[in-house]
């Protein structure tokens, strides 16, 4: 049996897919929304980022600055913050999991 072109566009304003020609119909079978558990304010920012990046006098007020003027207020991450700014070698990080 011979399929007919299946367009997934067209300006024709009577054209359907007959659904004996159709290979497959997709389905949402639900939707959801997940946001990761830990909260990471501007504010915690500003304070622990001299952890990460060993700054220290103007460097560090500038970046601190930069942080002010940013529009983020808070974010959301995976991991708590004690295990992001934790050191650890490249060769243990692996897909992001170490």
């Amino acid at each position: 049996m011979e399929r007919a072109p299946i367009r997934a566009n067209t300006q024709e304003a009577d054209f359907k897919i007959p659904l004996s020609n159709a290979v497959g119909v997709a389905t949402i079978a639900g939707t959801a929304t997940a946001v990761p558990p830990h909260v990471l304010t501007r504010e915690m920012v500003k304070e622990r980022i001299k952890d990460v990046f060993s700054l220290e006098g103007m460097r560090l007020e500038a970046i601190r600055s930069v942080i002010d003027n940013s529009q983020m207020t808070s974010g959301t991450a995976c991991f708590p913050w004690t295990y992001i700014v934790e050191p650890r070698p490249l060769a243990r990080i692996k897909c992001g999991v170490s």
